[in-house]
């Protein structure tokens, strides 16, 4: 069964083309009996529609970063139906120290509610190395990035097949070295979030530039498929045409592409 990625928000930034970072993930075709995982839960969210809510079973966290989490809050007030029954409660994975920025921030009292003491979710952590099988049958394991906050990676995988998704970071060697050893690896989800003009920008915020991505992906066997995302607005369009130079093709994202590996 084939492993679905329908990318429901990409962007670096919002304003622009695309909303903030969120893939729904899934097996199969999506219908109503659907188990889906969300990675990431950005501005991108709000493409869900209202019958695909009750199918979240999980939510994966690459980091607490607001354009990375914003969404999962308000997505709970559409967890009842009209008679106020919960319909949805997915487990929240992520690191310990994820949990704890989200305690401190989106999730404390003032500014929201904390999701987890209220009910609406679960908790199960993941922390760098570890893996976990989601409730559609999804193998998440988690590989460390490097970002300005604690940020994991995940190798994405089925029976079949697998995808690699960066959440944000600059180069960082073991990450590229870890998802080259996965044998099902179909794909790379990588951040390309600044031109390389920019790459003092880059290192200081920790975040790739296509220049950056080249060493990545001298890692990988030709036959993977590289994917970029997070491309800020203001880089856009150089970006774009600094990734034609690279040494294989890379596929720009944009939101409501469905990848399928």
């Amino acid at each position: 069964m084939s492993l679905k990625v329908r990318i429901l928000g990409c962007g670096g930034n919002i304003g622009f083309k695309n909303q903030s970072t969120c893939l729904m993930c899934f097996c199969g075709e999506l219908n109503e009996e659907t188990k889906v995982t969300l990675i990431d839960g950005g501005t991108g969210i709000i493409r869900l529609k209202e019958k695909e809510i009750p199918m979240i079973k999980d939510v994966v966290l690459t980091h607490a970063h607001i354009d990375h989490t914003c969404g999962i809050s308000l997505l709970v007030e559409s967890f009842y139906n009209d008679q106020l029954i919960q319909v949805c409660k997915p487990t929240l994975h992520c690191s310990h120290i994820v949990l704890e920025q989200l305690n401190d921030s989106i999730f404390k009292k003032g500014i929201w509610m904390n999701l987890i003491e209220k009910g609406f979710m679960t908790f199960q952590s993941i922390e760098d190395g570890e893996q976990c099988v989601l409730s559609n049958g999804i193998i998440i394991t988690a590989v460390k990035c490097l970002h300005s906050v604690l940020t994991l990676g995940y190798i994405v995988s089925n029976k079949t097949s697998a995808f690699a998704f960066t959440g944000d970071t600059t180069y960082y060697e073991p990450f590229w070295k870890r998802i080259s050893e996965e044998p099902k690896l179909k794909g790379v989800i990588c951040e390309v979030s600044l031109s390389n003009e920019l790459e003092n920008r880059a290192l200081i915020s920790n975040h790739m530039t296509p220049k950056m991505l080249q060493e990545g992906i001298k890692h990988l066997s030709p036959n993977i498929k590289v994917y970029a995302t997070h491309i800020k607005s203001y880089s856009y369009y150089k970006v774009i045409e600094q990734l034609k130079e690279l040494d294989r093709e890379v596929i720009v994202l944009e939101d409501e592409m469905v990848l399928e590996f």
